[in-house]
C-alpha cells in the first residue's frame, strides 16, 4: 500500500474517531470533560485539514468542494439546533453533538479552504511572465 493511501485512510480514521467522540460526549456529557472534547476535536480537525492541505492525502477538486459543502451544511445544522432548545432533552443532545462536530471540522475547513483559494490565486497570478 502506497503510503499516500495510508495517510488518507488515516485522515478517515481521524474523521470518524471524532465523529464517535462528538457522538458519546453529546450523548453522555458526564462521561468526558466539554473542554477536554472541544480540544481534542480541534487536534484532529487541525490534522485532518494539515494532511489535506500538505497534499498528503490528496483530495482532488470535487472533493475538496464535496468537503466544504458539507461543512457549511454541519456549520448551518448546528446554529439550528438552537431553536431545539425547547424540545426536551433531544435539543440538548444534539447541540452538543452538532458542536463537537463543528469543532471537528472548522479548523479542516479552514485549512482546505486556504488550499482552494491559494491554488485559484496561483493560478490567476502566473509569475514570470
Amino acid at each position: 500500500m502506497a503510503k499516500e493511501t495510508q495517510l488518507v485512510q488515516i485522515s478517515g480514521y481521524l474523521f470518524l474517531l471524532g465523529v464517535i467522540i462528538a457522538l458519546i460526549a453529546g450523548i453522555v456529557p458526564s462521561a468526558i470533560d466539554a473542554t477536554t472534547v472541544a480540544m481534542v476535536e480541534l487536534v484532529l480537525g487541525t490534522i485532518i485539514g494539515l494532511l489535506a492541505m500538505g497534499g498528503w492525502a490528496k483530495l482532488t477538486a470535487d472533493e475538496e468542494k464535496t468537503f466544504l459543502i458539507a461543512t457549511i451544511a454541519l456549520i448551518v445544522a448546528g446554529t439550528a439546533t438552537t431553536f431545539l432548545g425547547g424540545l426536551p432533552t433531544v435539543g440538548e443532545y444534539l447541540g452538543r453533538i452538532f458542536g463537537y462536530i463543528q469543532t471537528l471540522v472548522a479548523p479542516a475547513a479552514v485549512l482546505i479552504a486556504l488550499i482552494v483559494l491559494w491554488r485559484v490565486g496561483a493560478g490567476k497570478l502566473r509569475l514570470g511572465r
